[in-house]
């Protein structure tokens, strides 16, 4: 199969993104190069849109066909490297609509470009094309220097005759990329917004974030892997799966009316019909191992309670106390999860990280995980590209802007 260069625009957690794609598509490309708007790897893709269906951290994924040494962006000279490109790639199209992007591989230094450069640039390709005898429209950004999912989706951006440029600045060159999918934002809304039954009291996981977790927790298995939520709530982490492929999505949890919620959400997704077998069952995540197999999962993956849902910050003693009990909690289940993963298996979970006037108070649980039976792997070792998410834990923190309770994602593997 032939390898090509690609590109992954990276979403509001780049760091993460950047550990989705390497656990998801490994067997498939090779991360390159990387900063915090967008990653390069080699490697070879069957398709573009499935493997951008399954990242929850990815904006775009494209290619790069060419690359240019005409720096700065703007000059005449690269604007003319730009337009005999894509003259020589739509030779046959003489009737195009264009759509311009810029990202920057510098991790550090950031462009100079603004909005109006980027416009100013892409006029200046479509006055040369249109000397060239092509008949032109460009969608350019009216923010920043590059376009969103959504101008590329509305644009048909990624449907010939109609393109999205993306252009890659990496030092004194310029390697022009072609977009070949964008995140499907209104399904991934439709999932989150639309399912008849959610309950803000559980947790509202989104979908995106549930697919980063299968991704890390379900690295190098096949789609016919065993995962398991126990936490399953409204059942976010159980549909993605499904929606991922993966048919032996197991889901449970201790609360009849969470289970209830959860059927209720598959049967809305997917049809009664397809659910008639379920494999959502009422069960006790503390007691994991009397409702099932010893070491038949081959990923776990659950946001389990994470506590009273805080809109301000909390007493001292309140905070206490809801550490205590999430102690308990979560030390029950890590010891039972152990004894229904299996030996090469994983568990992604989140824990609650409270947000007290500018310091995290993180839950103590990280130093007992040896005695769990468990070892922290969320960041690969030497693993060489910015993760601005890490805590000092090894961890990632996955936090909205005020809130009191954000996330803290884990991911463990069994020690050995």
């Amino acid at each position: 199969m032939t390898q090509r260069k690609y590109f992954f625009v990276l979403g509001r957690n780049p760091g993460l993104s950047l550990l989705e794609i390497d656990a998801a598509l490994s067997s498939a490309v090779s991360l390159a190069s990387a900063s915090l708007a967008i990653a390069v790897a080699n490697g070879s893709l069957d398709d573009a849109r499935l493997a951008l269906s399954r990242l929850g951290g990815t904006i775009k994924i494209g290619f790069c066909a060419a690359e240019v040494d005409t720096m700065p962006l703007t000059s005449k000279v690269c604007v003319k490297s730009i337009t005999d490109w894509i003259a020589r790639t739509c030779s046959n199209d003489k009737k195009l609509t264009l759509g311009l992007s810029v990202y920057s591989l510098a991790r550090h230094a950031k462009l100079t470009y603004g909005t109006r450069d980027i416009q100013s640039l892409g006029i200046s390709i479509k006055k040369e094309l249109r000397e060239k005898g092509y008949s032109v429209r460009v969608v350019l950004p009216q923010k920043g220097i590059a376009l969103t999912s959504v101008q590329v989706a509305k644009n048909k951006l990624t449907e010939r005759p109609c393109m999205e440029v993306v252009l890659i600045v990496d030092g004194e060159n310029i390697q022009i990329g072609i977009t070949q999918a964008v995140q499907e934002f209104e399904s991934y809304s439709y999932r989150d917004w639309q399912r008849p039954s959610k309950e803000a009291a559980r947790g509202m996981l989104p979908p995106k974030l549930a697919q980063i977790m299968i991704n890390l927790a379900a690295r190098g298995v096949t789609s016919d892997a065993k995962i398991l939520d126990p936490f399953c709530g409204s059942g976010t982490v159980t549909q993605e799966a499904l929606l991922m492929g993966y048919e032996n999505a197991h889901a449970s949890d201790n609360d009849p009316k969470a289970v209830e919620q959860t059927q209720k959400n598959l049967d809305w997704l997917f049809g009664k019909k397809k659910n008639e077998q379920s494999l959502l069952i009422l069960a006790d995540a503390a007691r994991l191992n009397e409702y099932y197999p010893a070491h038949s999962f081959d990923a776990i993956v659950t946001e389990p309670y994470l506590g009273p849902l805080y809109t301000k910050p909390p007493k001292e003693h309140a905070l206490r106390k809801t550490i205590h009990e999430l102690g308990i909690l979560y030390r029950a289940f890590l010891k039972k999860a152990k004894t229904v993963l299996k030996e090469s298996g994983r568990v992604c979970m989140v824990w609650p990280v409270w947000i007290l006037f500018g310091e995290h108070v993180f839950l103590p649980l990280e130093s007992e995980l040896t005695e769990l039976g468990f070892h922290n792997v969320t960041i690969p070792e030497d693993f060489p590209f910015p993760i601005p998410e890490r805590t000092a834990r090894d961890t990632i923190l996955v936090a909205r802007p005020d809130s009191v309770v954000a996330r803290e994602l884990i991911v463990l593997e069994p020690r050995r």
